[in-house]
């Protein structure tokens, strides 16, 4: 069962998150946002400052929005941890497209997207299988 999302347990997860995927040198901010600012289907989203600057800033759907939403990919379900870690490892991924991201239809960024998502997975998994 995925725990309730807060601001408290969004920022306590995203310290965890980012020694685990060692961004500490990042600046990262998070929030919550509502499906009118996300826009429709989504699960999160990550921006990033100017070129250099290492900083990001990850909205999360918010935990009102969620029923009735029909995701767009792969048939995700909501589970804010698993968004805030798939967000985070764009961050790893953000040098790929130094020309800014291909819209989201274009191959290789479909690629990326399955490459973040079946890796966010199998972190979030091995993480709460140590927690039991």
């Amino acid at each position: 069962m995925v725990k309730s999302l807060t601001a408290a347990s969004l920022c306590k997860a995203l310290i965890f998150w980012k020694a685990r995927l060692r961004l500490m040198d990042w600046q990262i901010q998070t929030s919550i946002a509502r499906c009118h600012v996300l826009g429709s289907g989504t699960l999160g989203d990550t921006t990033f400052g100017p070129p250099g600057k290492r900083q990001a800033k990850i909205q999360l759907l918010d935990q009102r929005d969620v029923d009735g939403q029909g995701f767009w990919f792969d048939g995700e379900t909501w589970d804010w941890e698993l968004s805030l870690v798939h967000e985070l490892l764009h961050v790893h991924t953000t040098d790929i497209w130094p020309s800014g991201r291909p819209k989201p239809d274009d191959p290789v960024r479909i690629a990326e997207e399955r490459a973040v998502d079946v890796i966010s997975k199998a972190l979030v998994g091995l993480a709460r299988q140590r927690k039991r």
